[in-house]
């Protein structure tokens, strides 16, 4: 399979991402972003798209551990601070920006290239964008609350128009293997249509991260990610 790069990959593609701020009981505010959506640039509905969360039902669904580093494209969008009692309702009223690609939803281009799919969804098992999965993993420790993830019951409303997907589209699981995910992973084991679900197993509730640090690994999950989707 050709491995494709970013600077190619950017010619084919656009991302778009709804960020929010989810205000603590202590005042404080943690980074936050629900779902991203990459869209092919000659997907025709993209030419009249307005912004509106889960507007167009996708080729595939991409549940992934966290959005990591991910930001919108300009350095100065106004992000909405929300609160975690009122979550649930406030998500709806956001709009989906232009976002900065990160190397991970590179991988999940290059998928899209090689199944001619128009249309993706990210969705994470936690909203909250940390890079460093160690800091990220103490703060859904010391938050103990799962509202910052779509999978929490609080937010199941959200989670049901995520998942409106054309019935031969695939759930790719693919949140690595961080034993302290074992809770989220849980909850979403509990919600999605085990019928629908590709990945590449690593342990109970744990699927391989798209992308390892080396390039001969992404390729390798390439490899395997597609043999998957053939056999699902």
């Amino acid at each position: 399979m050709e491995y494709i790069y970013a600077r190619e990959l950017k010619k084919y593609f656009s991302v778009f991402g709804s960020f929010y701020d989810l205000k603590l009981d202590s005042k404080a505010t943690i980074p936050c972003r629900n779902v991203l959506e990459i869209y092919s640039n000659t997907y025709p509905a993209l030419q009249s798209y307005e912004g509106k969360q889960y507007y167009h039902k996708p080729d595939a669904l991409f549940i992934m551990m966290n959005p990591g580093s991910s930001k919108p494209a300009q350095d100065d969008c106004h992000i909405d601070t929300l609160s975690c009692t009122d979550l649930s309702e406030q998500i709806f009223e956001q709009c989906l920006v232009p976002a900065k690609p990160d190397v991970t939803q590179y991988q999940v281009m290059r998928v899209m290239m090689f199944k001619q799919w128009q249309h993706v969804r990210v969705i994470n098992l936690s909203d909250i964008r940390e890079p460093e999965s160690s800091v990220f993993v103490k703060q859904i420790k010391d938050l103990n609350n799962p509202v910052h993830s779509i999978f929490s019951p609080d937010r199941q409303n959200e989670l049901q128009k995520a998942l409106e997907l054309p019935k031969q589209a695939p759930i790719i699981c693919a949140w690595g293997t961080n034993q302290g995910l074992a809770d989220l992973a849980h909850l979403c084991f509990k919600i999605i249509p085990a019928r629908k679900i590709a990945g590449i197993p690593a342990g109970d509730n744990f699927y391989y991260h798209p992308l390892p640090s080396l390039i001969s690994k992404q390729k390798e999950w390439l490899t395997k990610i597609m043999e998957c989707l053939q056999e699902s």
